[in-house]
């Protein structure tokens, strides 16, 4: 049964990530030899934005991760799209990204604010809270030291 899971999420990583490397790779390819992308500089980031769903609904398609395929093709596009970008592409895309995340990061902690109102009648538990307090500040403080070591 352990070999199952393991072989399964081995699949799926592979998979996720072979999506993503190939999806990410592509729009290398196609931002350097198709230089009619780069005279509008809202026609490059909209193909940006497109190429990163295209990775992500593929994924999906196939029943894999979109977030593991999302998140290798953007690390190949940060790495090797955008340096086929016009100047202005790569302002309006920085730009533009950042918006974006601004934006979902305040939904999503507005929404966990007030979704925090909707268990008034729910037990808390005090000792798991204590636990995970515990815990997390630990691994913080493991992670930072063994961080600090390695980088010196």
């Amino acid at each position: 049964m352990p070999f199952k899971i393991l072989g399964s999420f081995t699949k799926l990583l592979v998979l996720s990530l072979a999506i993503g490397i190939i999806v990410g790779a592509f729009s290398s390819f196609v931002y350097k030899k198709v230089r009619l992308l780069t005279h509008q500089t809202i026609m490059e980031c909209t193909i940006v934005f497109c190429f990163g769903y295209l990775s992500y609904c593929f994924a999906e398609l196939l029943h894999a991760s979109g977030i593991i395929s999302l998140l290798t093709c953007g690390i190949l596009m940060g790495h090797y799209t955008w340096h086929n970008l016009s100047p202005q592409a790569k302002h309006v895309t920085s730009v533009s990204f950042q918006v974006i995340g601004y934006a979902v990061e305040a939904f999503v902690f507005g929404y966990l604010g007030l979704t925090y109102f909707a268990y008034e009648s729910f037990d808390w538990s005090k000792e798991l809270i204590i636990i995970e307090l515990v815990v997390v500040c630990v691994g913080r403080f493991v992670a930072t030291i063994s961080l600090i070591k390695f980088l010196e």
